[in-house]
């Protein structure tokens, strides 16, 4: 199978030999983002803190913290009122670990009309949050408006893509959800491609405060070299997911679209499942986060 490489597009910074780019240096050590937002408003009763860490975190050879020790919650009452760490009712609850992120399930339903803080820890950074709720529980998945078709540019050598390739971005519209947006997970997924066998998740981004939300991805051209599908997906704070069942489906380099019912009806390479067979696996994928939500007290 041809090797795909995929990494993160910065959208903004030019593209820059190879030889002349400094490639960035990687994340501290520790917690990178949280959902809720930190800041958010209105969060649902029944919503998890989940802590994204840097990559390989909790992996054999990482920094090997008991992972129960590094979140803290505290509710701090009234909404109106300012409180700090250290000043709030400590919450009980669980923690559970999925690849690179850290989940705290309180024991209880969280307060309506409260606020709450907390801080997660790493070996090299540390992440403070808080947020207050609202008056009610998470009842659907996100909606989402649709996909719109991306934007293909040809780009040369840069980090992670020595020989250059295509970038990628699509910009669409938040989903629309009964949660707060900061908790909405946004997934790009390319669900056909040369060498692809099952979808896999090239892009992801958190619905923090914003009119847009844009994805990018770089890819090489060897995986471009046959027409490519992307999917979207959206999974709101306690596990409910939405998946556009119409995929974008183009040619990177003719930039030619696909009708998405066409592009699932053709083989994904190697002889691989269609395209309506990986969105089986998305939903299998999905299925299995949202059966981890938890029970309210």
């Amino acid at each position: 199978m041809l090797r795909l490489l995929v990494v993160l597009a910065v959208l903004a910074v030019p593209v820059a030999p190879a030889a002349a780019q400094d490639c960035p240096e990687p994340p501290l050590r520790g917690p990178q983002a949280v959902a809720p937002g930190s800041g958010a408003v209105g969060v649902t009763l029944d919503a998890p803190i989940v802590l994204t860490y840097s990559e390989g975190y909790f992996r054999p050879g990482g920094p090997g913290e008991d992972p129960r020790t590094l979140v803290r919650l505290e509710e701090c009452g009234d909404c109106s009122g300012a409180c700090g760490l250290g000043e709030g009712v400590p919450v009980p609850g669980e923690v559970e670990v999925h690849g690179d992120r850290l989940v705290f399930v309180p024991e209880v339903a969280l307060a309506d009309g409260t606020r709450y803080v907390g801080v997660a820890l790493g070996s090299e950074t540390a992440l403070s949050f808080e947020f207050c709720t609202g008056r009610s529980l998470d009842a659907g998945p996100p909606r989402l408006g649709g996909l719109p078709r991306p934007s293909s540019t040809r780009v040369g050598p840069q980090c992670g893509l020595p020989e250059g390739g295509y970038r990628l971005a699509v910009s669409f519209p938040p989903a629309a959800d009964d949660g707060p947006p900061g908790s909405i997970e946004y997934l790009l997924y390319l669900s056909r491609g040369e060498g692809v066998e099952a979808p896999r998740v090239v892009a992801r981004s958190y619905n923090y405060p914003a009119r847009e939300i844009t994805l990018g991805v770089l890819l090489s051209g060897e995986a471009t070299r046959a027409p490519i599908c992307l999917t979207l997906a959206a999974v709101d704070g306690v596990g409910n997911a939405a998946v556009d069942p119409v995929p974008q489906c183009f040619d990177a380099l003719t930039r030619t679209t696909f009708a998405g019912e066409a592009c699932r009806a053709v083989p994904a390479a190697g002889g691989g499942s269609a395209l309506g067979a990986g969105g089986l696996a998305l939903v299998a994928l999905f299925g299995r986060r949202a059966a981890r939500k938890r029970r309210l007290a």
